[in-house]
């Protein structure tokens, strides 16, 4: 391993900041968090257990992307004609063609023209950031970041602003790849993250079908409103069907059987997150409660306007009461208010009714004295959590996009909650915001994978 050290240290000395800069860019399909530098990719590599010479095969392919072709010759005492050649052979090349693609139309644009262009993208990008951008593969970057870089039509519509070549190269690779890229890199990832059920960082998700994921989607309200005075102002939750179906979607093809129940009034909801407790999930890694319906602090209503504790929904998969789940991780996202404070007006719903101000509610108030539990809030307590009439609420829309666009990095589900709380906060409406809260028991790191699709509905 010391020669191979040495080797490594001295083909990154061969190359320049650029193309350092380069395979970063390159890498970032299946390098978890995105390493920084060749140098960490490599211990990154490493650390995930592939072999010497894997690392020296991969580090072979990004000269070739490179065109270092003199350093393939002289670290590898290959051509550039050979290296062409093994990598037409299936599944020897690692980078995916999407990536490619990037890359090639990053090259296409000169910094010198780019400058000339950045602004292009100012609707999408913050000036902020765009201001720091010096060249194609930044803007990539942050339109990565905001989920628009796998959208064929946006690049191509971007690309009348540019090079001629650079709409043309698009359209090569759409005809050539009917198949939307957004699952190229599952295809060809060098860190397929094969975590092994021994792991003492990552919980083991290698099951087939991972689990189940519960839907809980109260959309109508009305026997709430005719059982009590105190609910009159309980509407009926527009929008929500948006959230099922984005819900439905992401954990079904992140391995999840789906599995949806709608309008349960108070003890309807009890009763089914009970039942799902007494599964037997001895063949599966995880288990998934979503529930969206209005709420207060610690408590989620049924659409009879009936309190349901939070606490008493996460507590039926204790160890004791659902122990084909001890040790796997147990998830509950909860689309609710906390509370009827405004985190500081677009024309906005919230989930809540008749909220107060005189509970106070902790971590142990909510979930289980015990490992292996990971609650997912929309918002801190006290406070409400909005849902827009149109396009689905707040949190769950973040949630869903940001699950998707950095599955395949590798980053973990805290991770992934981090980035959803940084976009509520940055991408609120002009007078009021909304901060999501995990609370979490989790004992390792939980990094989804996705899995042939088990879509079903009930």
């Amino acid at each position: 391993m010391d020669n191979q050290n040495s080797k490594l240290l001295s083909i990154i000395n061969d190359l320049s900041s650029d193309e350092s800069r380069d395979v970063n860019f390159l890498c970032k399909d299946f390098v978890p968090k995105g390493a920084s530098e060749m140098k960490d990719i490599f211990m990154v590599l490493k650390k995930h257990g592939y072999t010497d010479q894997e690392i020296t095969d991969f580090v072979a392919e990004l000269l070739y992307y490179l065109k270092r072709f003199d350093l393939l010759k002289k670290h590898f005492k290959t051509s550039k004609d050979e290296m062409e050649k093994k990598l037409r052979i299936p599944k020897v090349a690692k980078i995916t063609p999407f990536r490619l693609l990037l890359y090639e139309l990053g090259e296409l644009v000169p910094d010198s023209e780019f400058m000339k262009i950045r602004s292009v993208f100012s609707e999408d990008i913050p000036n902020a950031k765009l201001d720091k951008a010096t060249n194609m593969m930044d803007v990539f970057i942050e339109l990565e970041k905001k989920s628009l870089l796998h959208n064929l039509e946006y690049m191509k519509n971007k690309s009348e602003h540019f090079v001629k070549d650079f709409k043309k190269k698009l359209l090569e690779y759409e005809q050539n790849n009917p198949v939307a890229d957004e699952d190229q890199g599952e295809k060809t990832q060098l860190l397929s993250e094969d975590y092994s059920e021994a792991s003492e960082e990552f919980y083991n998700m290698s099951s087939e079908v991972h689990g189940i994921c519960l839907i809980i989607n109260n959309f109508n309200f009305e026997k709430a409103r005719q059982n009590s005075p105190e609910c009159e102002t309980m509407k009926n939750r527009t929008g929500t069907e948006k959230d099922k179906k984005s819900l439905s979607e992401v954990f079904s093809k992140l391995g999840f059987r789906v599995e949806v129940k709608n309008d349960l009034d108070g003890n309807e909801i009890f009763e089914t997150v009970r039942s799902y407790s007494m599964k037997n999930y001895e063949n599966n890694d995880c288990f998934i409660c979503c529930i969206m319906s209005h709420g207060n602090k610690g408590f989620v209503y049924g659409t009879d306007g009936q309190c349901v504790s939070i606490k008493k929904l996460t507590s039926c998969f204790c160890r004791s009461s659902c122990r084909s789940l001890d040790g796997k991780p147990k998830l509950f996202f909860i689309q609710a208010c906390q509370g009827s404070e405004t985190q500081k007006c677009v024309p906005a719903e919230s989930d809540a009714c008749n909220a107060s101000n005189d509970t106070n509610v902790t971590k142990g108030d909510l979930i289980p004295g015990e490992p292996d539990f990971l609650l997912g809030m929309a918002t801190v307590l006290h406070c409400l959590a909005f849902r827009d009439p149109n396009e689905g609420s707040w949190y769950i829309q973040s949630l869903c996009k940001e699950l998707i666009a950095n599955y395949q990095r590798g980053e973990d589900i805290l991770s992934i909650l981090t980035k959803v709380n940084r976009q509520l906060s940055e991408n609120c409406a002009p007078d009021r915001t909304q901060m999501p809260q995990p609370w979490t028991t989790l004992s390792k790191k939980l990094v989804f994978k996705n899995q042939p699709a088990h879509f079903v509905t009930n």
